[in-house]
């Protein structure tokens, strides 16, 4: 593990992983760190300099569990989250989807997903108040779907016949 040593914030990146700080509008050099992963690097370990907190946000971890999830599927997963005015009217303040990979079980199971986390910035709430006290209402929607069928699993031909039909069974 490779440390680089800037200062007192700290993240753990595996593979393919970038690090971007966006504490300023503008874009320039001393506001991002590049990470770059050798072959046969695992993990790197970073340290970021100081940042300055430029807005105020909230946090909202969704934890949501999927009933009944047959073996062997994967599922894509969707959810959207908005925030609603006192006239009912919804905006628009983020979406995350995940794919969630294939149970090997025999049977259909609950499927626990892993957190997910939006970040709500102050800046964008509804209440023109310059405070963290507003009471903020939002609303989460969410989809979800497999993502492989059983028509999928496509038997290989008999190595027997140059030729093969597949008819799927019900």
């Amino acid at each position: 593990m490779t440390a680089i040593q800037t200062g007192q914030f700290s993240a753990v990146l595996s593979e393919g992983a970038a690090v971007r700080l966006n504490s300023h509008i503008a874009q320039s050099g001393e506001d991002e760190t590049h990470v770059y992963f050798n072959p046969c690097d695992d993990a790197k370990a970073v340290v970021l300099p100081p940042q300055s907190v430029e807005g105020m946000g909230r946090t909202l971890d969704i934890s949501m569990t999927l009933r009944d999830i047959y073996p062997d599927r994967r599922v894509a997963v969707g959810i959207a989250i908005y925030e609603v005015d006192d006239q009912g009217g919804e905006y628009p303040r983020g979406f995350r989807a995940v794919t969630l990979p294939a149970q090997h079980s025999r049977c259909p199971s609950d499927l626990a997903m892993p957190i997910i986390r939006f970040v709500l910035p102050e800046d964008i709430r509804i209440s023109p108040t310059d405070t963290c006290e507003v009471r903020r209402h939002f609303v989460l929607r969410t989809s979800s779907h497999y993502i492989d069928t059983s028509a999928m699993c496509v038997p290989d031909p008999p190595a027997s016949t140059d030729a093969f039909t597949y008819e799927p069974t019900d």
